[in-house]
Order: C-alpha cells, then sequence, then structure tokens
C-alpha cells in the first residue's frame, strides 16, 4: 500500500512483481484524506477497502500464513530471553537527520511495554488518546545514500548490520541480517534468532554516518546515558 515513489521505487516494484495498491496510479479510491490534517500527512485506508481494492485488482487477499518471527511463549520464557547481558534501558532517544527532533520510548513497568513520545511529548492515538507503545523496539542501523536533488534516499536493507533490541526495560545488541528483498529482516544474538514477546514491534531505522551509536542513547540508573557496544 502506498501513494507514488521515486522513480527507482516504481522500477524495484516491476522488477520484483510486487503486487501493489497505489493511490496515485491505480488504487485512487481505495484511499482518503483526511480533512481536519495538513497534506499530505492525512492519506489513510483501511482493511475493508485494502480487500476490496485487492479483489478488484485480482491480487492475492489472503496472503502469508503464520507468525514470520519467533515469540516467547510465556512471560518467563520473555525474561529469560533477555540473558543476564542485558543492560538497564528505561528510556531510550533516538535521532534520525536532526538532533532537535527526537523520538523517544520509556518503559512503563505497569504494561510492560515501551511508550513513546516526540520531543518530550506523549504520542497518541487519535482515536482513544492512549499513547502508542510496544512490547518490542528495534534500533538498526545501515548505509543511506541520497540519490538525488529531491533528497531520496537509498536505505540499504540486505546485507547486516547492528541492531538494539530494546524489552522490558533493557536493552541487548545484535546483529540484523537480510540474503534478500523477498526475506523478512531478521535479528540474531550469536548466531541464534531473538524471541519478541507478544504484542506491537516498532523498527526504527537510522544511518551508520557519522556512526549507529550517535543516533541512539539510552537512560540507565542513576541519570546517566548508555551507548551501545560498537562490536
Amino acid at each position: 500500500m502506498h501513494a507514488g515513489g521515486s522513480p527507482d521505487a516504481y522500477e524495484q516494484l516491476g522488477k520484483e512483481k510486487i503486487a501493489d495498491l497505489d493511490e496515485i496510479t491505480n488504487a485512487g479510491s481505495y484511499f482518503w484524506r483526511e480533512k481536519s490534517r495538513k497534506a499530505p500527512h492525512n492519506l489513510y485506508t483501511n482493511l475493508e477497502n485494502i480487500r476490496a481494492g485487492a479483489q478488484k485488482r485480482g491480487l492475492d487477499e489472503q496472503g502469508p500464513t503464520g507468525s514470520v518471527y519467533a515469540f516467547a511463549k510465556s512471560e518467563a520464557e520473555a525474561v529469560g530471553a533477555m540473558g543476564t547481558a542485558a543492560q538497564d534501558a528505561p528510556k531510550v532517544d533516538i535521532t534520525f537527520l536532526w538532533k532537535s527532533y527526537v523520538v523517544s520510548y520509556e518503559y512503563d513497568a505497569a504494561s510492560g511495554k515501551y511508550q513513546r513520545s516526540i520531543n518530550g511529548s506523549k504520542h497518541t492515538d487519535l482515536n482513544n488518546d492512549q499513547p502508542l507503545s510496544a512490547s518490542n523496539v528495534v534500533v538498526m542501523g545501515t548505509d543511506h545514500k541520497v540519490l538525488d536533488k529531491e533528497g531520496r534516499l537509498n536505505v540499504r536493507l540486505t546485507g547486516k548490520g547492528p541492531a538494539l533490541l530494546f524489552q522490558q526495560g533493557k536493552v541487548k545488541s545484535l546483529e540484523w541480517r537480510r540474503d534478500k528483498m523477498n526475506d523478512p529482516v531478521r535479528y540474531y544474538e550469536q548466531d541464534r534468532e531473538v524471541a519478541f514477546r507478544p504484542g506491537q514491534t516498532h523498527i526504527m531505522i537510522v544511518p551508520l554516518n557519522p556512526s549507529f551509536e550517535s543516533h541512539v542513547t539510552y537512560g540507565v540508573p542513576g541519570g546517566g546515558s548508555g551507548k551501545p557496544d560498537p562490536a
């Protein structure tokens, strides 16, 4: 599901034969613009529209079955999966290109989830005014390259690179890997795929320039701050 794209993106959609619904070229009637918000950040759809659009275009409505990732089967397993090497991380601050724009996640022990904020203000769901939250927060680093004067980016999403997993107020270092574009990105600790906690997972992708560590800071007891281990 998308609204337009760069020339490179359209080329990739065709080359890889990816089934798509594009608000600009082939599926405009299955999207709508929310007048209370400013364009272009006011484009919406829903599952009913997606299924109707897929049926109209003869696309696969079922999609993949089963879970793509491994999940802990119990709370005890989830706690044990973080291991003794995990560091305390009740809060994480993430920047992308501008240091003045900070996305943060703060651990809420009552719910067992990280609550999201932007520049210190809670990021809330307009449907119920509840803060957006996630059971798992992943920050992964990869190469970014500016393609043209419009500022379009090529973000490398194959190969491997560093990652951090935040769960239950703790953090540990991982490696992300992806062999082919059709595969999901997977996360490993010493060649063993990690298990997520049941619930939502938020994945942030940051540049490796000037370093992965420069884009991620997480809180530790005593008011200090931590940085990911470069190793």
